[in-house]
């Protein structure tokens, strides 16, 4: 009977996970907006229509993470964002991270072949093809509300919750890492590999926000190789 109320717990703690990714994929740009209304305005009004969106979604997604989240919130979030530790672990995070997504995508591309993995979301919807204000949302969601959310969903939620039903590390990790990647198709391998650091990263440092400082520079870095690379 423990194993059975056990399992149906840790298919919840899946299930919810799935879901709360889909939805945060909906807090971009009011792109769900412009889906829904056919006739959605252009110019200087959708823009403030899709940052106003974008920011309410944000918290609405921030606090009803927060909720489903609370049995491991006091483990993950008992700690100041502000403190050294925590910006030490998420600087050098990031840096060993990075590094090894890129060695392993050198390693990838040199023995598979094939075309190279690259964000198609950052590098078609940023300064490329939109003006100034266009490409400033685009920036707050992909490069700060969007990351904060997934690690809110992936590493505190997912995994957190994972671990605090005694599923063995490795296979918390590894599975959170895979549904992860799956969600960045586009990015798959590089994304796997990031995901692993970022799990480690969090159960190392016995903090969420290293692994969302870390995702933030991550995603800042990504930006900055696509626009040297489009340039």
């Amino acid at each position: 009977m423990e194993f059975i109320k056990k399992s149906l717990s840790i298919i919840k703690i899946i299930a919810l996970s799935l879901l709360f990714t889909i939805l945060v994929h909906f807090v971009s740009l009011g792109a769900f907006a412009e889906r829904l209304f056919p006739t959605f305005p252009e110019g200087t009004t959708a823009n403030i229509i899709k940052l106003t969106y974008t920011i309410i979604a944000f918290i609405i997604m921030f606090w009803l993470l927060k909720r489903w989240n609370r049995s491991v919130n006091n483990t993950y979030m008992d700690h100041s964002v502000f403190s050294k530790k925590i910006w030490g672990y998420g600087i050098g995070g990031y840096v060993l991270i990075f590094v090894l997504s890129l060695v392993f995508l050198y390693v990838k591309q040199h023995i598979a072949g094939g075309p190279q993995e690259s964000s198609r979301v950052i590098q078609d919807r940023f300064f490329f093809e939109e003006g100034m204000f266009a490409a400033g949302i685009t920036g707050l969601n992909s490069l700060i509300f969007k990351p904060i959310l997934e690690e809110m969903t992936f590493r505190l939620g997912f995994l957190g919750q994972l671990v605090e039903e005694d599923v063995p590390q490795w296979i918390a990790i590894l599975g959170t890492s895979v549904v992860f990647a799956w969600f960045h198709g586009d990015i798959i391998s590089q994304s796997f590999i990031t995901g692993i650091g970022l799990s480690i990263l969090t159960l190392k440092s016995k903090s969420i926000y290293p692994a969302m400082i870390a995702h933030v520079l991550i995603s800042i870095s990504v930006l900055v190789i696509r626009w040297y690379q489009y340039q």
